[in-house]
């Protein structure tokens, strides 16, 4: 009788480790956290509270379901064969303030994370169903990707106060937009 209340006080033990508050079925996709976009600009109001609001989202998600998306930035091109769009050849840096706690990342040119085949295949390859999306900016990248999502038969969430804009009037309206097409509020303090 000892051994088996020993070991039930062991498997409650082991089980608890597991449960320290993580989005345990959902993954995160941080979106294009990135200084560039806010540093020398107006872009972003209040990025300091924004990134803050970011750093607590990722730190209640398991890090090995975080997945960080940067962009790419793009040149025009001119020259005799024509004018082009293309990427830029430096790499992107993600924000030195943001909370790095996987080495998940994927690189985009479109404003749509899920134009990228590699982050399809890393999310078809681990059968995940909900992503909630966090960054910039919220009336551009966000709202792209998470209709993107959905297109893709994802259940598609945003953290409000995690999200990034041009001001909060669009930030309203996008998030409005979004929840019109099915994505849904997320919270950390519910996880719901």
């Amino acid at each position: 009788m000892k051994c088996k209340l020993t070991l039930c006080w062991v498997v409650m033990l082991w089980g608890a480790s597991f449960s320290v508050g993580y989005s345990q079925d959902r993954y995160l996709l941080v979106v294009d956290v990135q200084s560039m976009f806010y540093n020398d600009a107006p872009l972003v109001p209040h990025a300091d509270t924004m990134l803050s609001s970011i750093n607590e989202v990722i730190q209640s998600f398991d890090p090995q379901k975080v997945v960080y998306v940067l962009a790419k930035g793009r040149v025009l091109s001119i020259s005799f064969k024509g004018i082009k769009v293309e990427p830029m050849d430096s790499m992107p840096v993600l924000d030195s303030n943001l909370l790095v706690v996987s080495s998940y990342r994927f690189t985009k040119v479109k404003a749509d994370a899920f134009s990228v085949d590699a982050l399809n295949q890393f999310f078809a390859q681990r059968n995940v169903k909900d992503i909630v999306v966090v960054g910039l900016i919220a009336e551009e990248c966000i709202y792209s990707t998470a209709l993107g999502g959905l297109r893709k038969g994802y259940n598609m969430y945003v953290v409000p106060n995690a999200l990034g804009s041009r001001s909060q009037k669009k930030k309203a309206q996008t998030i409005k937009k979004l929840i019109k097409h099915g994505v849904q509020i997320y919270s950390i303090n519910n996880n719901s």
